[in-house]
């Protein structure tokens, strides 16, 4: 797979673009991506021509539409955010992004909990950064996640996939849409799906079968709106667990009794969290290619990203 292209607040990066003239450098953040994405960074406030350094600001209003203003003169600096936005989010390289790393608490970046100043204070949490709600709007099948959140292994994890298999969705949808497209996909992508939500996998394995039966553009509207709510939600150590038993059930007329019970015993250590998730997938992996079972072979969650395999290496 091509080096995909992952936006990141650019003081993340170790750029002096804050309100005060300092970075906020995570070297966790850009040890663990760099080396798989090339990284581009982002600032709204100094690209929209805010200058650096500059007085801080703050959301105030209505949380579905917050205005931008400075702190001490109350200068409304939302228009000349939102016109930037508008086109920044037309260039192709922002198109192009697999995923967006964004600062947390940020007035324009924040993606949740910003301070929303509403009147008397205190101010409520419920904000969002101005760029962060106009980049969602605008790309639903890209993935965003704070810089914060990276931090806990599941919502890391659960990013990292997110990036890869949305990735593969857009590149479907830019092939034309096609119902064997369509069909192909979901069953590269079955695993990982189930992996993520039995609810929202099961109701897209309905559509997919009953496909031929209805428009394929109301097909794809909903295939697509079920993948993203899938997504959204953690793979916890049950989901997986539950995964590689359904795994498991592929390999059973094939595997030899004592295979079959170091299999077994391996699924149940994970569950109990003695070993991480990688030693049952490369297992499973491994006598998928010695029975030569096509089905497992596709499957994407036997061959993740090498940064996600990494990233898996955890009990």
């Amino acid at each position: 797979m091509e080096r995909l292209k992952l936006g990141i607040s650019a003081c993340l990066l170790g750029k002096k673009v804050r309100y005060d003239g300092r970075d906020a450098y995570d070297s966790y953040l850009i040890d663990l991506f760099s080396p798989y994405f090339q990284l581009v960074p982002i600032c709204p406030e100094t690209e929209a021509g805010l200058g650096i350094p500059r007085e801080p600001m703050m959301l105030v209003g209505n949380k579905n539409s917050p205005r931008l203003v400075v702190i001490k003169t109350g200068n409304d600096v939302t228009k000349k955010i939102i016109a930037w936005a508008q086109r920044k989010l037309k260039e192709k390289e922002i198109e192009h992004l697999g995923g967006l790393i964004l600062k947390s608490k940020s007035p324009s970046c924040g993606l949740k909990r910003v301070k929303l100043f509403k009147g008397k204070p205190p101010p409520s949490r419920e904000g969002k950064g101005l760029f962060a709600q106009s980049f969602q709007e605008k790309f639903p099948f890209i993935p965003v996640e704070e810089d914060t959140e990276l931090q806990q292994t599941q919502q890391r994890e659960n990013f990292i996939n997110r990036i890869f298999i949305l990735y593969e969705w857009r590149r479907f949808l830019q092939k034309g849409k096609d119902i064997k497209f369509l069909v192909d996909f979901h069953s590269r992508f079955k695993s990982s799906l189930l992996a993520q939500s039995q609810k929202y996998y099961y109701q897209m394995e309905k559509l997919v079968k009953q496909a031929q039966h209805f428009p394929l553009e109301e097909i794809i509207k909903q295939y697509s709106q079920l993948l993203v709510k899938a997504l959204s939600l953690k793979a916890t150590n049950k989901k997986h667990s539950y995964t590689l038993n359904y795994l498991l059930a592929f390999l059973k007329k094939s595997l030899q009794p004592e295979e079959k019970k170091e299999l077994l015993d391996v699924i149940s250590s994970y569950q109990k969290g003695e070993i991480p998730l990688v030693i049952p997938i490369t297992l499973i992996n491994h006598y998928a290619q010695k029975y030569n079972q096509p089905y497992l072979q596709q499957q994407y969650y036997l061959h993740p990203h090498p940064l996600q395999l990494k990233l898996l290496n955890h009990a």
